[in-house]
Parts: C-alpha cells; structure tokens; sequence
C-alpha cells in the first residue's frame, strides 16, 4: 500500500490563495473584455443619428474649498511631493503608512491669493546616524495653479505641538 500525503495548514492555505488569485485574473480578463466590446456595432467616438456629441463638461471649479481642492488635487500633489519628501532624508526612511492609508491626511492653505496649499503628514521615518529611526512631520508645499511644488520640509515630530 502506497503511504497517503497528507497535506498541512499551510499548503491548504496556498492552495487556496492560488485559486483564488487564478478567479481574480479570469475575472479581471472577462470584465476588461467585456466594458471594452461595443455590441451596438458602432465605433467609439462617433455619433448615431440621434445622438450628438456633446463637449465635456470643464474641471470643477473648487473655489476656496479646501476638501474639494484636496479632492481635485490632493493625489497629484502627494505623488509630486513624495520623492522630494524622501530625498530630505540625511540617510535612510521608511514609509510607516499603510496601503490604504493617504501618506498626507491634512492640508490646509500656504497661500490664498496665490493658490498654494500645504499638505501634512507624519508617516515617515528617517534614520538618524547612529541608525536609529525618528519619526518626522512633513509638509509639501504644492501650487495647483500651475501645478508644481514649490517647497518641501521636514522637522522633528512632536506629539506636544
């Protein structure tokens, strides 16, 4: 009689997670598949008889509505600053953030008549020179006017500031 293999924990739980991730793929496979097929036969970009093409609307005029101008340009702003964020770091950092978590979770206004907000954060670690990491308060100047970033600095972070 041949000795049966029993399988542990864990290469049931590998397993698993392999059959899952091979139904997220066709999944993923069929849904682009499927939103970019046209079934009318018509091309994209072009207009039937009864339709007309109506011209985009314009970008959503903010105002001086600082959670709409994070909306509108918190993302490009963050991804802007990020790297110079880094390069501030005298020897090594790390992100303590999470995935899902924004790396700046406040902004507010650097200058109104200018158009310039700064965005702030603390979820970086910077080590020090004897190899130890400190954890370090950030701000990010960002223009979204011309859409540039016009300063960024780092300072110890305090809890009693």
């Amino acid at each position: 009689m041949k000795n049966k293999e029993t399988l542990t924990p864990k290469e049931i739980g590998e397993g698993i997670t392999g059959l899952l991730m091979m139904g997220f793929l066709v999944w993923g496979a069929y849904a682009v598949w499927s939103w970019s097929s046209t079934d009318d036969g018509v091309e994209e970009g072009t207009a039937t008889e009864s339709e007309t093409v109506e011209p985009t609307e314009p970008e959503v005029e903010c105002g001086r509505d600082l959670q709409c101008l994070d909306k509108e340009h918190g993302t490009i702003a963050s991804l802007r600053c990020e790297p110079l964020i880094e390069d501030l770091a005298e020897y090594s950092h790390r992100w303590t953030d999470t995935w899902l978590e924004p790396k700046f979770d406040r902004i507010s206004w650097a200058n109104m008549q200018e158009n310039q907000i700064v965005i702030i954060g603390d979820k970086i670690e910077f080590q020090n020179g004897f190899g130890a990491f400190q954890r370090v308060l950030y701000k990010c100047v960002y223009d979204f006017g011309n859409e540039t970033v016009v300063e960024a600095t780092v300072e110890p972070y305090s809890i009693y500031k």
